[in-house]
C-alpha cells in the first residue's frame, strides 16, 4: 500500500475516520493551547506504524483477508463506510497500549 504522508495536521484522505476517533479519545489538549500542531497524539503514532508497515505483525487477519471478506465488505458498503478509512481505524485501535493494558475493549 502507499506510504502515508507524515503530516498530521494535513492528512492524507484515509485517515479521516481514524482522525476523527483519535481526536476524541486521544485528544492532544495542547493543541487547544497551541495552534499547527496534531490534535491528536495517536495519529504520528500511527502514520509511523502504517509507514514501517508493522501493521502485519499485529494479528492474523491481513488486508487480503479483510477485503475477501465478502459480508464484511458487503456490510460496510451498504453502511455508506470507506473500507480503507474503516481499516484505519481498527487496525490503530488494535494496536495501541490502551488495548494491552484494558484488553476488553479489543475488538
Amino acid at each position: 500500500m502507499e506510504k502515508l504522508k507524515e503530516d498530521c495536521i494535513i492528512t492524507d484522505e484515509r485517515l479521516e475516520y481514524m482522525k476523527a476517533i483519535a481526536e476524541l479519545y486521544v485528544p492532544n489538549l495542547e493543541a487547544e493551547i497551541y495552534k499547527n500542531i496534531c490534535t491528536t497524539t495517536a495519529l504520528p503514532i500511527f502514520i509511523k506504524r502504517y509507514n514501517q508497515n508493522k501493521l502485519k505483525e499485529y494479528g492474523k487477519f491481513t488486508y487480503e483477508k479483510y477485503v475477501a471478506n465478502k459480508e464484511i465488505q458487503d456490510t460496510l458498503k451498504g453502511l455508506g463506510i470507506d473500507i480503507d478509512k474503516f481499516r484505519n481505524c481498527i487496525y490503530n485501535h488494535r494496536t495501541t497500549k490502551t488495548n494491552q493494558k484494558y484488553p476488553s475493549v479489543n475488538l
